[in-house]
């Protein structure tokens, strides 16, 4: 298990004095200011990042980065991901983070194997669960309704999910 969790990502470029739109994974959006230092990976390791100034515009959150001046040298930071080292994430009780999910085998109620969690992503109403086996199954996350366990131990999730409904 990685020591880093993905907390967002950066989007487009925004204006010509180096900012860089942040899609927060965290809940609520905002959140994400308060788990620093931010890291991103570079030639395949991670490197740490300092924000030199972070705003809002609208419903946007807009950060730039020390030692990326221009919109020519943000942009290359377009489409990273950005995580924060686990140990400054809060505890929780009973809730489970994203990340913690991911590689998850997936069973139905019939416990058959419908793949394994590769992603979850927000729709607006309800996180999904994109399951890759032989097929892909997009689920709804929506406990006690279509989620029906989930077991840290043994990395299973039980969902009510027809193996026939697919994407």
């Amino acid at each position: 298990m990685s020591n880093m969790v993905v907390v967002g990502r950066f989007g487009k470029v925004h204006g010509i004095k180096g900012f860089i739109q942040v899609h927060s994974f965290t809940e609520p959006r905002e959140n994400i200011f308060d788990y620093m230092p931010w890291h991103l990976t570079i030639k395949k390791n991670w490197c740490q990042i300092k924000i030199h100034d972070q705003k809002i515009a609208g419903e946007k959150f807009l950060v730039q980065i020390e030692n990326y001046i221009s919109r020519e040298e943000v942009g290359c930071l377009t489409n990273m991901d950005i995580a924060v080292p686990r140990s400054i994430l809060p505890d929780i009780d009973n809730q489970f983070y994203h990340h913690d999910l991911i590689g998850m085998s997936v069973y139905n109620t019939k416990h058959e194997l419908l793949g394994k969690i590769v992603e979850i992503f927000s729709t607006g109403a309800h996180d999904i669960l994109d399951v890759h086996g032989d097929k892909q199954y997009l689920i709804p996350f929506v406990n006690d309704v279509y989620v029906k366990s989930i077991n840290a131990q043994d990395t299973e999730i039980i969902v009510d999910w027809d193996i026939a409904e697919t994407k």
